[in-house]
Parts: structure tokens; C-alpha cells; sequence
């Protein structure tokens, strides 16, 4: 039995930052209980705003603002 002992090609070396630095990052958002540390995920989280004069594959998005005083938005 001929056997292809040859291990799968591994990832490139920017993917593997780009992942141990989100797990790193995950893991400091989670505290003890599970629950997330909403201070550290706001620092990631990035808003694109939206875009109803330019259809982008023939897609347009406009925000609807649900209740102003809480920030609470819909796309």
C-alpha cells in the first residue's frame, strides 16, 4: 500500500497573525462568566456607513433609526 504521507500545505504566515490576533482578542472581550466585555469589542468593531446614492451590485443600504436616545439603528 503506497501512503501519501505528505502533510497539507500550511497557512500562509498573514493569516496565521491575522487569526491569532482575532482569538487573542476574543479571548480578552470574554470574561470568566461567558459573557463579553462590551468596551474592549466596541474597539473592533467598525462601522460602514451606508451607501443609498450608489448601488454596489446593484444593492443600495440606508440607515432607519429606531430609538435615537439608545443609538439604536436598522440597515
Amino acid at each position: 500500500m503506497s501512503g501519501n504521507n505528505q502533510s497539507p500545505s500550511p497557512l500562509p504566515w498573514k493569516i496565521r497573525l491575522g487569526l491569532s490576533i482575532l482569538s487573542t482578542v476574543t479571548d480578552l472581550a470574554k470574561r470568566s462568566d461567558g459573557s463579553l466585555n462590551r468596551s474592549i469589542v466596541r474597539l473592533v468593531n467598525f462601522t460602514v456607513k451606508a451607501n443609498p446614492a450608489k448601488p454596489v451590485k446593484g444593492v443600495i443600504s440606508t440607515d432607519i433609526t429606531g430609538d435615537s436616545a439608545r443609538d439604536l439603528w436598522f440597515r
